[in-house]
């Protein structure tokens, strides 16, 4: 195993108390144990990247609630000076959320022979959780989700990833990401989420999940394909458990208690 640390967004902007940003706290909290882990990896070989926001005026990032920071040549935009660092950290400028889109990561890591990332900094609902997703998925458009949904996800062997605007991504596995880990959906998401901290909930039903994120009760949700008869058996026969849920179906069968009249 070749890891790398991959911290996100610990830039100036994003620590400045007078902003009253939810976030600063604790992410303020977190930069001693941070420092740790950076200087235990360099000690180790493996390679720390510094991806930060790099945003240019007008960025369509910008359009909405969110203030303008992190501009591409100011100090805003500068890794924060508490931060552990070191000359042979890379750095890696990034105009959007996830550490992946449309910048030379995936290059890099690849240059350096890194198979692991470890996925560390702020905010963990938005820029990490995208981050470690696109570490092991490649993201399209899938416009929103509806009735067909399912049977593209079916035919093409995807997720879909739902954003709180209610549109949609589809999730395709990159070459290689899963090859350890069993072809079901809710281990392929557990392995993407295993070291983020993150609390996962099971919702049946395209539209339910949708009404969950677009009303700000999930930061996002991901749909995933049932799961197959044969892999239930499978499963049985190796004495192996399944995913959480990833056996719920609807309808249920009644339950309870049944007499049947002998006479």
């Amino acid at each position: 195993m070749k890891p790398a640390i991959l911290v996100v967004d610990m830039v100036r902007d994003n620590f400045h108390d007078e902003d009253h940003l939810p976030i600063t706290a604790q992410a303020r909290a977190m930069i001693p144990a941070l420092n740790r882990l950076l200087r235990a990896a360099r000690s180790r070989g493996a390679p720390v990247i510094l991806a930060c926001d790099s945003f240019l005026e007008g960025d369509f990032i910008f359009q909405g609630k969110m203030k303008a920071h992190s501009l591409r040549g100011t100090p805003g935009a500068e890794v924060l000076e508490d931060l552990d660092q070191a000359p042979e950290d890379i750095f890696l400028p990034k105009r959007r959320f996830s550490a992946f889109f449309k910048t030379d990561l995936d290059m890099t890591l690849r240059l350096r022979g890194v198979d692991t990332v470890a996925v560390t900094g702020i905010a963990t609902h938005f820029c990490v959780l995208t981050t470690a997703l696109d570490a092991v998925f490649e993201r399209s458009a899938a416009g929103v989700p509806g009735t067909g949904t399912l049977a593209t996800m079916e035919r093409e062997g995807v997720l879909c990833l739902v954003a709180p605007d209610g549109t949609a991504q589809w999730l395709s596995p990159r070459p290689g990401a899963f090859d350890s880990v069993r072809a079901l959906d809710g281990a392929w998401l557990e392995h993407a989420l295993a070291n983020l901290d993150h609390r996962v909930a099971y919702q049946h039903g395209v539209d339910h999940v949708v009404d969950a994120v677009t009303s700000g009760g999930a930061v996002a949700a991901v749909l995933i394909r049932p799961v197959s008869v044969a892999e239930i058996e499978r499963t049985a026969r190796e004495g192996a458990l399944m995913p959480p849920k990833s056996t719920f179906f609807t309808p249920k069968l009644r339950t309870g208690l049944v007499i049947r009249s002998l006479v």
